[in-house]
């Protein structure tokens, strides 16, 4: 299939933001909420050089028309560039529903992210991402099998479950399970996984990530056992096994 007046954008101000946002908030869990109130804050932060982790989003236009885009923060742990990816959306119109069409956008922000590399000689390493398992309750379909076929591998004996982040501001109370992800890894510069490595990255990347704001409680206690709450479903993924000879599989 020829596609014709495709246009390639990086998100450079709040309102193509926001456009983005609008294109996909249907597809989001109850426990996001909204992800353009998080979206604003990484874009902010990073065109002022003040995000710990750039954020990235790019878009794909045809006719002006946003049809597709992929979004990414670059972490840098131990000195090494790792991009991960967070979301991936395609129209939902017929004709971008086609396999290749996804194939090309991982093909193109791989294709960057190395380029970019070799440029700036900044060490980038792998892509990392979460994968959805097959969840009947909630209408999720698993697309694991479509990351391995793009070379993305499972971590042996890694059970993830992605911890809530709504909870009662009154009392703390997580208000949705938590729910269970592949973690997927892709390697670009090195075949072999470095324990320490892969640990103090899981560890620095999802308490950035999943660590609460006191603005979102009525009071401190709350406040504290909810982040006690995360701290301790993070303490479960870091110890579900043994890190030692970790391997992809």
């Amino acid at each position: 299939m020829t596609i014709k007046n495709i246009k390639w954008e990086f998100v450079n101000n709040r309102k193509t933001l926001y456009k983005a946002f609008l294109s996909c908030k249907k597809i989001f869990w109850a426990e996001e909420l909204d992800p353009y109130k998080w979206w604003i804050e990484y874009y902010e932060n990073t065109k002022n050089g003040t995000m710990k982790n750039p954020y990235y989003c790019l878009l794909w236009f045809q006719n002006n028309k946003i049809i597709a885009w992929i979004s990414w923060n670059i972490f840098t742990i131990n000195n090494i560039k790792v991009a991960w990816i967070w979301y991936l959306w395609v129209s939902q119109e017929s004709w971008m529903q086609n396999k290749w069409i996804w194939t090309f956008l991982i093909e193109k922000v791989e294709n960057y992210l190395l380029s970019n590399s070799e440029k700036n000689n900044n060490n980038f390493w792998m892509i990392i991402l979460e994968s959805n398992k097959e969840i009947p309750e909630l209408n999720i379909k698993s697309s694991v099998g479509f990351w391995e076929k793009k070379g993305y591998k499972k971590v042996e004996y890694f059970n993830y479950f992605s911890p809530c982040v709504s909870f009662d501001p009154k009392n703390w109370n997580n208000l949705l399970k938590d729910v269970p992800l592949e973690f997927m890894v892709k390697i670009f510069k090195n075949e072999v996984l470095k324990t320490n490595f892969f640990k103090d990255m899981i560890d620095e990347i999802y308490i950035e990530w999943y660590s609460q704001d006191k603005e979102n409680f009525e009071n401190i206690d709350a406040f504290n056992k909810a982040n006690k709450y995360i701290e301790d479903s993070l303490f479960k993924i870091t110890n579900t096994f043994s890190w030692d000879g970790i391997k992809l599989k």
